[in-house]
């Protein structure tokens, strides 16, 4: 019997180092090369060489319905440059409100010389209030740009305009050394922000003076989406501070337990108050909370994933890096406790796969944040091109009428009754000639050209959903791209695994001459 307990302990011993967990695997040859050969596949695929090649193609298309965009404005302007020539000089005001009035009313027909110095002021007003908008945006955005490449983190007019200015505050509590230098631009992002909000209300009003048409229709669709915008913000900015009230609460009772004035029990509890906070910012279910969530998330991750490389995930020292992770992934933390146990190795594995698809969540959000205001930026770009078509057209009508107080002609009323605008050219003055060209040639640049810039937002507009569904579609590939690499290296490495026949014959060896060894003792 002692040399038989002898030769279970060495049979125990010989086979232990080579079982996986707790269990005896023997190799298989086909269970290697199917690893193999599924790893070897895996590695293969080429998404990123895919989706590259999507957007390459989306970009093609894109250019190519530009230029079509284009080629068209030519050949309208070429037909109506043939169409106003056989056109009576008398008819051109009806030419040019049929142009015009389906931009500002919802019945051309019902329109009044009330109605017209109606529109034509709002027209005006709402034209410079654009346009002042847009050069304080893009001096604005360059100003945001630089506090960016100075640390400063990303935040809208509204968030910098509000009473307590959480986010700046936050950032100049961080780096008081790059705040401090960035005071000034700070101030003058402040004022711009000022400006733009007084723009955009003026702006509002004059549209709101229309009685409606397709300028009124794109200015409402883009309010709707920037108040969406703003909602969305507004509600993500609650409950982030509300997040972080909660996590400071946390930080003061880690503090407090490594003092030994409180308790880790305090802490824990305060770490789940954290964790719930998190989840209410999650649940909104928008791009701003959900950059926000995930990039908490990673933070976790990365705190517990260094507490696991430095062995201490019980430790109480560690506490402040792990027990807020814990509450954040409790199923994780499970499986981590449980794989520690049996494979240390593979403890982080449940964690890097939660971090690369937080990964591809963070850059989910970040995409359609980026998509949101590259919508409302064309929006806003579409909007602007029809105010400056629609007054062009306003402008080329008065012409015809001039402004007697400036000595310029009215043309419609002494071109020949019944002639056109070819037959009439002979009969006209010089400066009735100037006043005829000056119109039609607004009429036609307002028609084509700038007919073709508004068509061309619209456009760009549409390829941005094409834009956005790639992205979109990349960034679930990439998350299913983590499980499932993850789970063909696991599977890779299974199948490498095992008692190989090799193994056998030093374990037989061994035994044998231990029988040998009891026989010559008998």
């Amino acid at each position: 019997m002692p040399m038989m307990r002898c030769l279970v302990w060495t049979l125990a011993a010989a086979c232990l180092p080579l079982a996986a967990c707790g269990h005896l695997q023997l190799h298989s040859d086909l269970r290697q090369k199917q690893g193999e050969t599924a790893l070897s596949a895996w590695h293969a695929v080429d998404l990123k060489g895919f989706f590259a090649a999507e957007r390459t193609n989306e970009a093609k298309i894109l250019e190519q319905e530009l230029a079509s965009t284009e080629k068209l404005a030519v050949v309208r302007r070429e037909l109506e440059i043939r169409k106003l020539a056989r056109t009576p000089v008398r008819s051109l005001p009806k030419v040019y409100d049929e142009a015009l009035l389906p931009l500002v009313l919802d019945d051309p027909n019902a329109v009044t010389p009330q109605a017209r110095a109606q529109f034509e002021e709002a027209l005006r007003t709402a034209r410079n209030a654009h346009n002042a908008q847009q050069a304080l945006q893009r001096q604005l955005d360059r100003d945001m740009s630089f506090l960016q490449e100075m640390g400063a983190p990303r935040f809208s007019c509204a968030q910098l305009l509000d009473a307590d200015q959480a986010i700046v505050d936050a950032w100049k509590t961080r780096e008081p050394a790059r705040a401090a230098a960035a005071g000034g631009r700070l101030r003058d992002v402040a004022r711009h922000c000022h400006s733009i909000a007084a723009q955009e209300v003026a702006a509002r009003a004059a549209v709101a003076r229309l009685t409606g048409g397709r300028i009124q229709t794109i200015a409402s669709a883009m309010q709707a989406a920037q108040q969406a915008r703003a909602q969305r913000e507004q509600a993500a900015d609650t409950a982030r501070k509300a997040y972080e009230a909660a996590l400071k609460e946390y930080n003061a009772e880690v503090e407090s337990a490594k003092a030994g004035t409180s308790t880790v029990e305090k802490a824990g509890a305060a770490a789940v108050k954290a964790a719930s906070a998190l989840q209410r910012v999650e649940q909104l279910q928008n791009a701003l909370s959900e950059e926000f969530v995930s990039e908490e998330r990673i933070k976790k991750i990365e705190a517990l994933l260094a507490s696991l490389k430095a062995g201490t995930i019980l430790d109480t020292e560690d506490a402040s890096k792990a027990q807020i992770a814990i509450s954040f992934f409790p199923t994780i933390a499970d499986d981590i406790r449980a794989i520690r146990q049996a494979r240390k190795g593979r403890a982080a594995v449940p964690l890097l796969i939660q971090r690369d698809i937080d990964m591809a969540r963070l850059n989910a959000a970040k995409a359609r944040l980026a998509n949101e205001q590259q919508d409302i930026a064309l929006s806003s770009a579409e909007l602007g091109a029809t105010l400056v078509q629609a007054n062009t057209y306003v402008n080329a009508r008065n012409r015809l009428f001039g402004e007697p107080v400036k000595g310029m002609p009215a043309v419609v009323t002494v071109a020949p009754a019944g002639a056109t605008v070819a037959a009439a050219w002979s009969d006209l003055q010089p400066d009735q000639r100037i006043a005829l060209l000056e119109s039609t040639s607004l009429y036609l640049d307002a028609f084509g050209r700038q007919q073709a810039e508004a068509d061309a937002a619209a456009t760009r507009r549409f390829a941005l959903a094409k834009e956005r569904a790639i992205a979109m579609s990349e960034i679930n590939a990439g998350m299913w791209s983590s499980l499932i690499g993850a789970t063909v290296d696991q599977a890779a490495e299974f199948g490498a695994l095992g008692i190989k026949a090799s193994d056998i014959a030093p374990i037989l060896n061994l035994l044998g001459l231990l029988y040998i060894g009891r026989g010559v003792n008998q």
